[in-house]
């Protein structure tokens, strides 16, 4: 717990990005039918799509919170429209490989 807690002061926010959240809102069709097909905890482990819903709306709470503050911070929070990531592998090894996929053929 010593350690945990020399951690967490240690950083900025900006460092850990840590953030607590509930559940986004349900648009109002979909809580309708949710309302309707209310279970128990039991049916909701054993409901995937449920679960995931449940995990997905807890993740876009989490970005819908979290997007504010860091804009406030001036982070910016897209990527330029003409930025290419950098490849893992080079352009000789790709032609390599499709030289290779192509005598297979």
């Amino acid at each position: 717990k010593k350690r945990r807690k020399e951690l967490k002061t240690n950083f900025d926010w900006i460092e850990r990005l840590d953030v607590i959240s509930k559940q986004a809102p349900l648009a109002p069709e979909l809580s309708v039918q949710l309302s309707e097909t209310e279970g128990t905890k039991d049916t909701i482990i054993h409901d995937e799509l449920k679960r995931e819903s449940i995990f997905y709306r807890q993740a876009q709470d989490a970005v819908l919170s979290v997007l504010p503050k860091l804009r406030e911070l001036g982070i910016k929070t897209q990527r330029p429209e003409d930025y290419y990531a950098e490849m893992a592998k080079s352009d000789a090894h790709m032609q390599k490989v499709k030289i290779h996929l192509i005598k297979r053929k």
